[in-house]
């Protein structure tokens, strides 16, 4: 396999000579693959550029890509990796700091998960046999501790431990799946970014673990501004996917329908059923010694119901519609399904309520507050069980 070590720099004299001598020590154990080093400056003022040019001289491993101006780490990676990929026939690429914060010793391992299927290797600070510097502040470890934990659990993906991590191993058809989903990211949310990208996009995904160190010379040039970043990008990304996938179209066809349920009770139901007791009912019944107000109970059913059939016909028509139900007697049985599906819901939003009136009275505000919070209780249960039973989808 024909591949390239990326490492992006700016302003790294002070630590680029050594990264190339110790990169290229370990490259030259590796016999199966061949691997160079690509050096992608971003025109450094300390005179980075000029000195990789002086190593090329009696290096012939390296290759020196300059970048006009400096656009963050995002850019500098996108064009340094195309550049590999396009014009020195590389295969796959390793990203890798210029600071030897990563080990070169973990090289060979990457370049040989890299020579058989997998699509993206990533390294990992955080399962057996990674760790982050233990002279971190404490401030600073929990910040990267559960700043990747945060992003695990916000995109319930457990392959992943390291997000922020720049040490990735990439297959070229990979990266250009990949390539225009994460152009305008850098940082930590272009690492985060690519990551996610490349596990949408069905990648084989393996980790690496390795032993993060701080770098000797220089400054790092992450900053707050790319915690902001990755929170942006985090919140975001998950929103969308769920407002695009199944269970944000029920989650928001639940809202219309509660709106058809809250808007039909406060302004028609209520005052026919409650307030002027059309249907002549005893106001108070005794159940398992709790009292019970009747009216408010089949008020507060006739809304239910009349959100029940609006949020069937939105998840028919949308949600569900890969499995929808079009003639009349399929409409017919799916709303007897799926008021014996909400039955459950049903019962814990009659229960919330009457709580609610036992202890507050009953006001159209309360009334309307109590049956938000049972909607909103009851909205897994029903999403469970409209795939389960009533569209039977996965």
């Amino acid at each position: 396999m024909k591949g390239h070590i990326v490492i992006p720099t700016y302003n790294e004299k002070e630590n680029i000579e050594k990264t190339i001598y110790e990169v290229t020590k370990v490259l030259e154990t590796v016999k199966t693959s061949d691997f160079g080093i690509l050096i992608v400056d971003d025109s450094s003022p300390d005179g980075t550029g000029e000195l990789v040019k002086q190593i090329i001289d009696t290096n012939p491993l390296v290759t020196l890509y300059t970048r006009t101006k400096k656009e963050g780490l995002g850019a500098a990676y996108l064009d340094g990796i195309d550049f590999a990929f396009q014009k020195l026939g590389a295969q796959a690429i390793i990203q890798f700091d210029g600071d030897l914060s990563h080990p070169p010793e973990v090289l060979p391992l990457f370049i040989k998960q890299l020579e058989n299927d997998v699509d993206l290797v990533i390294g990992t600070r955080y399962r057996k046999g990674g760790s982050i510097p233990s002279d971190w502040a404490p401030y600073r470890k929990l910040l990267s501790f559960c700043g990747n934990l945060f992003v695990r659990i916000v995109f319930m993906e457990p392959r992943v431990t390291d997000w922020t991590a720049g040490l990735k191993g990439i297959k070229k058809a990979m990266f250009y799946k990949c390539k225009d989903k994460v152009k305008n990211m850098s940082g930590y949310t272009f690492q985060a970014a690519f990551t996610k990208a490349a596990l949408d996009s069905g990648a084989m995904v393996t980790e690496v673990p390795y032993h993060f160190v701080d770098r000797v010379y220089g400054k790092s040039k992450m900053g707050m501004d790319y915690v902001q970043d990755m929170l942006k990008f985090v919140f975001k990304t998950r929103m969308n996917q769920t407002l695009a996938g199944r269970f944000g179209k029920v989650f928001i066809a639940g809202g219309i329908g509660t709106i058809f349920q809250l808007s039909s009770y406060a302004f028609l139901i209520r005052n026919l059923v409650v307030s002027q007791n059309i249907f002549n009912l005893v106001e108070h019944i005794n159940v398992l010694g709790f009292d019970i107000f009747l009216p408010l109970v089949v008020a507060t059913l006739l809304a239910i119901e009349i959100g029940i059939i609006a949020t069937f016909y939105i998840n028919n028509k949308w949600a569900f519609k890969d499995n929808s139900k079009d003639d009349l007697f399929s409409l017919i049985k799916g709303i007897i399904k799926v008021n014996l599906v909400a039955s459950g819901a049903i019962v814990i939003q009659l229960g919330i309520v009457a709580i609610g009136e036992s202890i507050f009275g009953t006001t159209l505000f309360i009334d309307l507050i109590f049956q938000s919070f049972g909607v909103l209780v009851g909205l897994i249960w029903n999403f469970y069980f409209y795939k389960k039973f009533v569209w039977r989808v996965n």
